[in-house]
Parts: C-alpha cells; structure tokens; sequence
C-alpha cells in the first residue's frame, strides 16, 4: 500500500491493498498500534475507469500481458531488437528505435498513467553463466544426478538496461540522464498523479548503495533524492519495513540501519532534504 491514515484517536492505522486476481477491489485492513494486531475490515469495489468515449479500460492484468497503454489505445511491443508501438484502432505500427541489435535489444516496457509515455530499456545481456550440483543420493535410488541453474558469481558480466522516455504524440525518445542499471531486473517505476515524474530505487552491486531517483519526465533529467552507502551490507530488500511513498511521493519513508540499528527516516520527495 502506497497510503494509510490514522484512526481511532491514533491509536490504529488503516489501509487498503489490491486484490491479485481482482484489480477493480481492494481489501481493506486495519492494524492496532498497540498490539500490532491486523484485521481485514472489508472490501472496496472500485468503477473501472473509462476513455473520453465511455469504453472500459481493459483490465490491468490484460493490459501487462499485451503491453497496452492504460487507456487501451496503443500497444507497445518488441519486434527485430527494437521497440514498436501498435494502434489497437487501426493496427498501424510506428518505430520508435532503430539501434536496436543483437546483443542490444530493446525490453521491459512500462507505460505512465496518462498514457502518453512509455519507459524501456536497452539492454545488454550479462553472461547467464551456469553452477552445477550433483545430487549424490537421489530419493528413488541409483546413480548420483547433475543439477544446474543459472547464477550470477562475483567477477561475472551481469546483464544492464539503458532506461529511455518514449513520448507517444511525437514519438521521440530521450535518454535517461543515468547510468545503466547493471544489479538486478528493471526497477518499479512510481509515476505521480500528473505523470510530470516518476521515481525508481536502485541498489549497486555489493549491496554497498542504494538510491531513490527522481527523473523528469519531459526531458528525462533525474535528481537523486536519497543516497545511502555503507562500508558493509545495505539490506533494502529482505525482511523489515520498505520504502514508504506519502502524497504522491512528495514525502518519503526510509528505513535504515545506518547507525547500527533499524530507523525510519522522512525524506522530502521533492529536495531529497532530510
């Protein structure tokens, strides 16, 4: 959940979550501040919204699997290393790049709420490299078995995405003012209400810095809004409280183990002034 709000005379908080198999309901919940106790309050039916010509949007499950625009009017897809971008109307495609290659493709397109935008990445595949394990005593019996999975070791090439802001009216790109995501998969875009920004986290390899960025998204400019390094390890992803967005991100909750123990930190979404 994204918001919350204080309750029974400050003594709760309650907020809602979105349902998985059902994206127009959310579940309502409410947690004892003294207990630490939740309980499932009910359930919030949400109307579907509707285009300017009173047509349902489809719905967000449908839309992630094609790679619709929110208001269902375009579809990005990836054909011959680059990106495309497909009328639902009329079935007109247009390209949007061109530099795209084997070995530097184009993925991982996220649209902005208004639809008028579209971030993806050119990417550039690490080594995939694979480990072995042998299964010495396997369960039915016999012989030992050889097992092996992909996995990144240290030393080894990981695969990096060159994030680009795509502009569905004129159909330009502009590059990201930031460096190639180089640790993990593309990061969750948190677009604002007006899509006029958005922010991502990202954390460098080692675990060592983790970031919130900021990036304009007119002119694909970006602002480091948190910064944090540590000598030792940055545990931003297991176990714990997250990063918490209030008003439309203008103001963050960050945890930290920066002084040895776990703290909460309010951020200025904006500044980044702590």
């Amino acid at each position: 959940f994204d918001t919350f709000k204080i309750i029974d005379d400050a003594n709760a908080i309650q907020f809602e979550i979105e349902k998985v198999r059902l994206p127009a309901a959310k579940v309502q919940w409410k947690c004892n501040l003294t207990t630490y106790e939740c309980t499932r309050i009910g359930l919030v039916e949400q109307s579907k919204p509707s285009d300017e010509n009173g047509d349902k949007r489809p719905r967000r499950e449908d839309r992630e699997k094609r790679n619709l625009s929110p208001d269902g009017k375009w579809e990005a897809l990836f054909k011959e290393h680059n990106l495309y971008l497909r009328s639902t109307q009329d079935a007109r495609e247009f390209r949007l790049t061109h530099d795209g290659e084997e070995g530097h493709y184009y993925s991982s397109a996220s649209w902005s709420g208004d639809s008028k935008k579209i971030v993806a990445y050119r990417t550039e595949p690490g080594d995939n490299k694979m480990v072995y394990f042998i299964e010495s005593s396997p369960k039915e019996g016999g012989r030992a078995k050889l097992h092996s999975h992909q996995y990144d070791l240290p030393g080894d090439k990981f695969t990096s995405y060159e994030m680009s802001l795509f502009f569905i009216q004129t159909k330009e790109q502009t590059k990201v003012d930031t460096e190639p995501i180089d640790f993990g998969r593309p990061p969750r875009l948190r677009w604002t209400k007006d899509c006029k920004s958005f922010t991502f986290e990202r954390i460098d390899r080692g675990h060592q810095r983790a970031r919130i960025i900021r990036v304009d998204a007119n002119t694909g400019k970006t602002k480091t809004i948190v910064d944090e390094r540590s000598e030792t390890f940055i545990n931003k992803w297991w176990g714990g409280a997250r990063t918490h967005y209030v008003d439309d991100g203008n103001e963050i909750i960050w945890p930290s183990e920066r002084d040895g123990w776990k703290h909460l930190y309010l951020y200025d979404g904006q500044t980044g002034k702590l």
